[in-house]
C-alpha cells in the first residue's frame, strides 16, 4: 500500500460517515434482520408442527 493512501485514510475522523461505512452498516442491519426473521420462522414452524422430526 502506498504511503499516500495511508495518509489519506488518517484524515477521516471516527465519527465521520463515509460511503463505505454506510454500506457496511446497511449490510450488518440486513444480516441482523435475516437472522431475526429466520429465528421467527423457525420458531413458528416448530410451534405449528411443520418441522421434520
Amino acid at each position: 500500500m502506498s504511503s499516500a493512501l495511508l495518509y489519506a485514510a488518517s484524515d477521516v475522523g471516527t465519527g465521520t460517515l463515509t460511503t463505505d461505512r454506510v454500506v457496511a452498516t446497511v449490510a450488518a442491519l440486513t444480516a441482523l434482520a435475516g437472522v431475526v426473521l429466520g429465528g421467527l420462522a423457525l420458531t413458528r414452524s416448530r410451534r405449528t408442527g411443520f418441522a421434520s422430526k
